[in-house]
């Protein structure tokens, strides 16, 4: 029997899907696709900050550079490819507010890097572009403008283990085009005795607020994943 709570986030998704978003859904399947090629040749082209030139701009997540610090100090990357992320860098994680975005980025403390860190360097950068697929490509070129004022929430819980959030904007023609379900349940595999976690995001990115009236951006979400590990 499907979970209770990802059952009720696809009966939402259903009803509120459009040809719109799934004519979208599809160029972002292609735009991650062609990322996945890429990504291995377009690091290659990262400044010293972690940034990628503006051709390959929508290859990088909008709100961050490539050099996170806490994908080395949480073990997100494996250990043969950390390095002392301190000694090089100082990260200013990204600011979110209601004005402007400020993206996360590094000021350089010591340029001097061996051969072995550049490589590791390398694939830390290559391995936050896979964690965050075409996230350019999902902002700036599937995304949406919105204000909250135009939001209309129709479900949220937070209750521990439960999660679910589903909210739709009204258009001036009172067309809902678009809309956010959000959900994740978690449950376990018999078979192998292990803890998953049902994750689903679709429609785009939407706050889940009506508190702000300056315009902001969502992006195009297309995740559903029943197997997202935890710990």
């Amino acid at each position: 029997m499907m979970l209770p709570v990802t059952r009720k986030a696809l009966n939402y998704f259903m009803k509120l899907v459009t040809p719109e978003y799934i004519s979208c859904y599809f160029v972002a399947i292609f735009f991650q696709f062609l990322c996945y090629i890429t990504n291995p040749i377009v690091v290659l082209f990262c400044d010293k900050y972690g940034n990628l030139p503006k051709i390959f701009r929508l290859w990088q997540t909008y709100d961050n550079c490539l050099d996170i610090d806490w994908m080395i100090y949480e073990e997100v990357v494996p250990k043969v490819f950390r390095y002392d992320f301190k000694k090089h860098y100082k990260y200013y994680p990204e600011e979110k507010s209601n004005e402007e975005l400020v993206p996360g980025h590094v000021a350089i403390l010591d340029d001097d890097f061996t051969f072995k860190e550049r490589v590791q360097r390398y694939f830390c950068r290559l391995l936050w572009l896979y964690r965050n697929t075409a996230y350019g490509f999902a902002y700036k070129l599937l995304g949406i403008n919105y204000t909250g004022i135009n939001q209309h929430v129709l479900e949220i819980d937070q209750t521990k283990g439960k999660q679910i959030f589903v909210s739709f904007l009204e258009d001036p023609y009172g067309v809902d085009r678009y809309f956010s379900v959000k959900s994740a349940e978690y449950w376990t595999c018999p078979i192998i005795n292990k803890r998953f976690r049902f994750d689903i995001y679709l429609g785009w990115k939407l706050s889940g607020t009506q508190d702000y009236t300056n315009e902001k951006r969502a992006m195009l979400a297309i995740r559903i994943n029943p197997f997202l590990s935890v710990k």
